[in-house]
């Protein structure tokens, strides 16, 4: 796979954001952040490069109860769309700290062109950042968003990237484990019939030298370092950080009891949470009706960095062709 062109910049505003944050105070790594761009402006932008101009429903907001009008918006929308009809409820990553950007769009638009079904319809959740508001501002937005979409919607399939992924995973701990202190009870009738996981972040304070955090070190953009400063910033207390709710990895719950029959999880062959992403899938009982896709020479993320090398994009039109 060809280096992928975002990861430098990815890279750069990664480091500013969260290359000390005990030293620096949380108004300047706001400031050290590139513009925040909103999601009504991430849809004029990305429609320029969107083969398809015709989507129905494209930029349409979405309310839902304690979330920001216009963090919430449809890629597309299935024309009359019913209960029944598939519905993609995404999260971007990003470590919690950088924002939504037209990539996490044309993932969604590189998805519904692929599949050609005109009956899936995805809804986006641009969450507020740590550095605004610290956990659990993120799983109570999405756990609204959820709520309110499921008073529509009984076909809801998780979909999420990096931290987006981590955020669907403590969803749905959430929803069917244990509840969150602070946190909106989810509507625990509703059931996920979907789960696409790509490279999530199932190791939030990993140590340096620990397996692939180590051999991998360099051949991937992300770090244990990077990491550990990032969750620094996103949570509130110390004891979060190596807190099996937080790090599922180690989370050794009865997954298999709650997750969708079929889920989809990727990580990349040089990704540094390569083995912590193994380890969640043997957590999460694993078998033949799931997929963990290893992406060749893949690194973290890479099918949101690398859309048109990925060979991430092909499996999850796949894995929705089988479950849809």
């Amino acid at each position: 796979m060809q280096l992928f062109r975002f990861a430098p910049i990815l890279l750069a505003i990664t480091s500013m954001v969260v290359a000390a944050p005990t030293a620096m105070p949380k108004a300047r790594l706001t400031a050290a952040l590139l513009p925040k761009i909103d999601l009504a402006a991430n849809f004029v932008i990305s429609k320029i490069f969107i083969p398809n101009k015709e989507i129905p429903g494209y930029g349409k907001i979405f309310d839902a109860p304690n979330v920001d009008n216009g963090r919430i918006g449809w890629f597309v929308e299935a024309e009359d769309r019913t209960p029944d009809d598939p519905v993609i409820l995404y999260a971007h990553g990003g470590g919690y700290l950088i924002g939504f950007y037209p990539l996490f769009i044309w993932l969604s638009s590189a998805i519904y062109s692929g599949l050609g079904n005109n009956r899936l319809s995805i809804l986006l959740l641009d969450y507020t950042l740590t550095l605004d508001k610290v956990f659990p501002q993120q799983l109570i937005e999405f756990t609204e968003t959820f709520n309110q979409l499921s008073k529509t919607s009984n076909n809801i399939i998780l979909m999420g990237d990096s931290a987006g992924g981590h955020l669907c995973l403590q969803f749905l701990r959430h929803q069917n484990y244990k509840p969150f202190s602070g946190v909106v009870a989810a509507n625990s009738s509703a059931t996920t019939t979907g789960g696409i996981f790509l490279s999530p972040w199932v190791n939030v304070y990993p140590d340096p030298n620990d397996g692939t955090f180590k051999t991998n070190y360099g051949k991937d953009y992300l770090t244990a370092k990077l990491m550990q400063h990032g969750t620094e910033v996103n949570l509130p207390e110390r004891w979060m950080y190596t807190d099996p709710a937080f790090n599922m990895y180690k989370d050794a719950i009865d997954w298999d009891s709650f997750l969708p029959p079929k889920v989809f999880v990727s990580r990349g062959e040089n990704e540094v949470l390569y083995d912590s992403i193994g380890k969640w899938t043997e957590l999460a009982g694993f078998d033949g009706n799931d997929t963990l896709f290893t992406d060749p020479d893949g690194v973290h993320d890479s099918a949101i960095l690398v859309q048109e090398d990925s060979d991430i994009i092909p499996e999850i039109i796949t894995y929705l062709k089988d479950i849809l």
